[in-house]
């Protein structure tokens, strides 16, 4: 008949030998998983067209007899940049254009600022 109590100690030598190559191999894993990842949901450009321009305090300039005119269209277009999983499923909806005509300038541009509508933790105004 075998002895069986020393059996157990050989088990828990096993589990705790080479302790640090063991570590080292989950670290080593773990970092590998990181480096895939962000291969794979890499930082892309995208350019998001016909965002319609809104416009506001309109009366700043109606208010003083003058009349205004659009020049160059009613949309803009703007470039984001951002990973992968977060910038395709963005579309003009995801964003609101305000150009402010109480901030006309003395060569009669008016600014136009754009903000993101959705509260996605990787979108940001810029």
């Amino acid at each position: 008949m075998k002895n069986n109590s020393a059996e157990p100690k050989k088990k828990a030598n096993k589990i705790y030998s080479n302790i640090g190559l063991k570590l080292l191999s989950v670290v080593l894993g773990f970092l590998v998983w990181l480096l895939v990842l962000n291969i794979d949901d890499s930082a892309v450009t995208r350019t998001i067209r016909d965002i319609p321009v809104n416009l506001v305090n309109t009366d700043a300039i109606t208010s003083q007899n003058q009349l205004y005119t659009i020049t160059s269209g009613d949309t803009v277009d703007i470039v984001v940049k951002g990973r992968k999983s977060l910038i395709s499923d963005l579309d003009a909806s995801d964003f609101k254009a305000v150009a402010d005509m109480s901030k006309i300038s003395i060569t009669n541009a008016v600014p136009i600022t754009v903000t993101a509508n959705s509260t996605n933790a990787g979108c940001h105004k810029w």
